[in-house]
């Protein structure tokens, strides 16, 4: 068995990347051999398994409408020729180069979703006649959540569809994570009760529904702290400092920009509990399942 994995990131610091770090070093553990094909520019990869990357895919837009995403697409599908199967971990823009190559050589063909952007190619129509076409020569369709899912068969509705998709909730690295839920006492009587939130600063992830929340309680328990840890736009990024500061919260809230590695352990250590209050506007939605 040897498997083409299709990936646009392999960063460390964000869901996407640590999704496909994870799934190839559990491949290399089990002595699966695989290769990961990964963006032209993405930077090296510093694994056991990096002989097993590949770095010749094209960097494409999240849409298949774009022209470039179209042409490169339908280039270098000959890198595909000798495997037994294909998986693009995420639905777009990659898995258009899974689709060509599926069906040029007649390998089955998984692909996975990761919300939002399982959604969205629905909305247009160019993007979602191409979609479509991959849904129905996809052999097996994974998404994160029942929800993700839901949401992908109300707008696909076809019976062959709910056959072959299935859920598969995003893991957790539990060695990573062993000491930071090994020592709750520290949590407990700490003088100050810090609470974090993790990722991207997008709308979708709630972080302002939280920092209003906050208001009401620092007036009742003003020992809390709120640290949310992930960059972002710009844009979002200034309206939540905005509101931290017309709320008065600028002594409760903190954003701290993106934190990896033992950085990031140590704060969940010092934390008290973890907050996330994910919303849906306009099919941006959370769609990690965990």
């Amino acid at each position: 068995m040897k498997i083409a994995i299709l990936s646009c990131d392999a960063y460390v610091n964000n869901g996407w990347g640590v999704i496909t770090l994870n799934y190839c070093r559990q491949l290399h553990n089990s002595g699966i051999n695989f290769t990961l094909f990964l963006p032209k520019d993405h930077s090296r990869v510093n694994e056991v398994w990096q002989e097993s990357v590949s770095y010749i895919l094209p960097s494409l837009h999240l849409k298949f409408s774009s022209y470039r995403t179209i042409y490169n697409a339908t280039t270098n599908l000959r890198f595909f020729s000798n495997y037994d199967l294909i998986h693009s971990l995420f639905s777009v823009p990659l898995s258009l180069i899974a689709y060509r190559a599926a069906n040029k050589y007649d390998i089955p063909f998984i692909m996975g979703a990761q919300g939002t952007y399982g959604v969205l190619p629905f909305l247009k129509w160019f993007d979602r006649k191409m979609y479509i076409r991959i849904l129905e020569r996809v052999d097996l369709f994974i998404t994160p959540s029942n929800f993700t899912r839901r949401t992908m068969l109300s707008f696909y509705g076809k019976q062959e569809f709910q056959n072959k998709s299935i859920v598969i909730h995003n893991g957790i690295e539990f060695d990573r994570f062993n000491s930071v839920w090994s020592t709750p006492e520290k949590k407990a009587d700490s003088a100050v009760k810090q609470f974090i939130g993790i990722g991207a600063l997008k709308s979708r992830k709630g972080f302002d529904i939280t920092i209003k929340a906050f208001q009401e309680v620092v007036k009742q328990k003003p020992n809390v702290r709120y640290k949310i840890i992930g960059g972002g736009p710009k844009l979002y990024q200034d309206y939540l400092t905005e509101l931290i500061s017309s709320l008065g919260l600028k002594d409760f809230v903190t954003l701290t920009g993106e934190l990896s590695g033992d950085d990031l352990i140590d704060e969940m250590k010092n934390s008290y509990a973890y907050i996330h209050t994910p919303t849906s506007k306009s099919w941006n939605f959370e769609g990690f399942g965990i």
